[in-house]
């Protein structure tokens, strides 16, 4: 057996020995396993193709959406919300005109996954990622899907949501 195969075979044998068998759980359940955040999943073409038009849209043509848009400055302030976001989220887009995302609006996502991604992309300029996540705030915990977007030329960030 070569060394490799004895380590792989030793490591094994701890993990079988502290996968709490008294609570007869499968090893992703072990109270000594750390949460695993699910990798982030491909672009979906579909917010990917409308990043690319997004920022050219007229207030009608984005509330025309099936997708909640969010448009925002660097800190976080709306200046725009569509209708299909404040059907979501249940508040109307003059409630929340003005209000930051972030501290104000949904406060779930005021956390190092949401806030935290927001904030690298405005820094570097760079703000292109999508991710998976669940709104809690103010509605039902609901999975959806979030792009968030800088256009450089407009130098306007928005935020897409897709419930899934």
């Amino acid at each position: 057996m070569t060394t490799a195969e004895l380590l792989r075979k030793r490591i094994a044998d701890r993990r079988a020995q502290t996968d709490a068998p008294s609570l007869n759980l499968p090893p992703v359940l072990s109270p000594v396993t750390p949460l695993v955040i699910p990798p982030v999943l491909p672009l979906s073409n579909h917010l990917s193709d409308l990043c690319c038009s997004i920022a050219s849209m007229s207030p009608d043509q984005l509330d025309a959406l099936d997708v909640g848009v969010i448009q925002c400055t660097d800190s976080g302030k709306i200046l725009f919300y569509n209708k299909a976001q404040a059907e979501f989220a249940k508040r109307s887009p003059e409630d929340v005109q003005g209000q930051n995302f972030f501290t104000e609006v949904a406060i779930c996502c005021s956390n190092p996954l949401f806030y935290g991604a927001f904030k690298r992309g405005i820094s570097t300029e760079d703000l292109d990622i999508e991710f998976n996540y669940a709104f809690t705030f103010r509605v039902k915990p609901t999975l959806v899907r979030v792009r968030l977007y800088r256009d450089a030329s407009t130098r306007t960030n928005w935020i897409l949501i897709k419930p899934l």
